[in-house]
């Protein structure tokens, strides 16, 4: 809702709501009972609906925007379904067929599908591991281009899920395939991050600033994993 707020006022009023309940989160919210946590989720709910003029009504239009996509979404799965039956029988049918769920794939991410776009990266997968004569040079590299980009939009969409984990290990199958991607070292400290192993983030992203120096994305991730860490030892 932040990006939607008209006006600094508002929107600076909202982040400051939100960033002293995520604190609030960190710090105690793990400790206390369900019934204390839903009272403090109201509260801020509240807070925010009487200091945002609007506010109610603008999240009854984006309820409204997601439930149409929603409904959209339904009807591509169907159809994405019926296509599954149709088996390629030739690599360049293969290939086809992989970047056809890659981009559907994509363009799911894009609209906050997360799970439904993992679904289809491991679609693509699977065709592109079906592929026949995978020493054949052209065909290889096509494949390991198009898996290596697959396992880390995967990872992406793993975090997004709240699965470290196993955003981590689909950076790992990248980085099997290219063991220097410094994109690949900075998901996996993404990654890292994430499921709070801070030591271990910060050896990749280190990694990944060595092959990409200057980087500002990777730079940023830095800044945040020492936040987080600060955060940590507050609470212990």
């Amino acid at each position: 809702y932040q990006r939607r707020v008209h006006g600094d006022a508002d929107r600076n009023s909202v982040v400051v709501l939100v960033n002293a309940a995520e604190e609030w989160l960190e710090t105690d919210g793990e400790a206390v009972a369900a019934v204390e946590y839903n009272a403090k989720l109201e509260e801020v709910q509240k807070a925010i609906q009487d200091g945002v003029p609007g506010l109610e009504k603008e999240l009854q239009r984006q309820a409204e925007e997601k439930a149409k996509k929603d409904a959209e979404w339904e009807i591509e799965a169907k159809k994405a379904q019926a296509e599954i039956k149709k088996e390629p029988r030739t690599n360049e049918e293969r290939l086809k067929f992989a970047e056809e769920r890659k981009e559907q794939g994509n363009k799911m991410f894009k609209e906050e599908h997360y799970q439904e776009c993992m679904t289809r990266y491991v679609q693509a997968l699977a065709y592109l591991s079906d592929l026949y004569n995978p020493d054949d040079s052209e065909q290889k590299k096509k494949r390991d281009d198009m898996s290596f980009s697959i396992y880390l939009n995967i990872s992406a969409a793993a975090v997004k899920c709240g699965y470290a984990q196993k955003a981590v290990d689909n950076c790992n199958k990248a980085l099997e395939i290219n063991p220097k991607a410094p994109k690949a070292f900075f998901r996996k400290g993404q990654a890292l991050v994430a499921k709070k192993d801070f030591e271990d983030a910060k050896k990749v992203l280190s990694q990944a600033l060595e092959l990409a120096p200057g980087d500002k994305a990777i730079e940023r991730e830095m800044v945040n994993l020492q936040k987080k860490k600060k955060k940590k030892k507050k609470t212990n």
